[in-house]
């Protein structure tokens, strides 16, 4: 009995032993991540922020540089000269970017932008990235992606992207996660002195499967010597209209697409279940010359189908 009476003590102290250094041990070690990230936030934390954006590689050659980092990095920041490079240099800037977001919850593989604002952001000509080899990669970002404001009030094309200087105003907004995605999307050129306006862009997108919701509607208008025709190597006026309305189990739609005012698709659309199919009459040849335009024909017709499953869209058609 004093042999059992002297080691029950001796355990209970053990006990206490390991439980108080496990507790010093946690509390180091949440001390130092609290130091870090306080460290992070000061002057020349940012700084360091900004530089290891700089060092990021891409595949495809594209960069990415931050002059300077104002306000908190976990909230709300200001980025100071912004810039974008392939590898022939530096193709998009922004003097000033703003953006208010929450970063520590992609812990749990969210994204949680509540707003990301420019007044003024600068395309001086389109890029040329190296070319990479296909990716398995699913489709869509295996995130959930909140992004709850994007506005850019002058977005400038210059020159050299479609033969003068353009300016347009974007807005949007966009939600991604499985088994929903919301968005949508406003742009317009700006008309000014010795300067047409006349791009027209607007999107709106809603998929969510469990609430059997399908809606997708897109207006665009390009003219032949506006950014959209050159972005898409045309010289001739774009106007392309889509809608459709239903479910996600029975979804119904139309593209409609004109190239120089006259016919150059009419295509039906069809979603059941995750699976998208096209099909209808086309023109594509007149985007081509010699033989490649002999070979597609006057009229060519499509019917493809794609299904989306695990973030993958196979297609299928002829």
């Amino acid at each position: 009995m004093a042999e059992d009476t002297q080691i029950e003590p001796a355990r209970r102290n053990r006990a206490r032993f390991f439980a108080k250094w496990s507790a010093i041990v946690v509390g180091g070690l949440a001390l130092l991540v609290a130091a870090l990230l306080i460290g992070l936030n000061t002057g020349p934390g940012k700084r360091f922020v900004a530089d290891q954006i700089g060092a990021l590689e891409f595949e495809n050659g594209m960069g990415i540089e931050v002059g300077r980092i104002e306000g908190s990095l976990y909230g709300q920041m200001i980025l100071h000269d912004v810039s974008l490079s392939d590898p022939k240099g530096t193709f998009v800037t922004s003097p000033e970017m703003r953006m208010d977001w929450r970063p520590f919850v992609f812990i749990n593989s969210h994204i949680d932008i509540r707003s990301l604002t420019s007044r003024l952001v600068t395309l001086q000509r389109l890029p040329e990235f190296n070319e990479t080899p296909p990716s398995e990669d699913p489709l869509l970002p295996d995130y959930d992606i909140d992004i709850g404001a994007l506005r850019i009030d002058w977005f400038v094309a210059e020159a050299p992207v479609s033969g003068e200087r353009r300016v347009a105003s974007l807005a949007g907004e966009a939600h991604v996660a499985d088994g929903r995605a919301q968005a949508s999307f406003d742009a317009a050129t700006v008309a000014g002195q010795s300067r047409a306006g006349g791009d027209r862009v607007a999107l709106l997108l809603e998929a969510v499967p469990e609430e059997n919701k399908l809606d997708l509607d897109l207006d665009l208008n390009a003219p032949g010597d506006g950014v959209l025709a050159a972005m898409a190597g045309l010289t001739e006026p774009v106007r392309v209209r889509l809608n459709g309305k239903g479910s996600w189990e029975a979804w119904n739609g139309r593209l409609d697409a004109n190239l120089a005012s006259s016919e150059f698709a009419r295509l039906q659309l069809s979603a059941r279940d995750g699976t998208f199919t096209v099909r209808g009459p086309t023109r594509i040849a007149r985007l081509f010359e010699g033989p490649t335009a002999a070979l597609l024909g006057p009229v060519m017709n499509f019917d493809m189908t794609a299904t989306l499953a695990e973030r993958r869209a196979p297609l299928a058609g002829k």
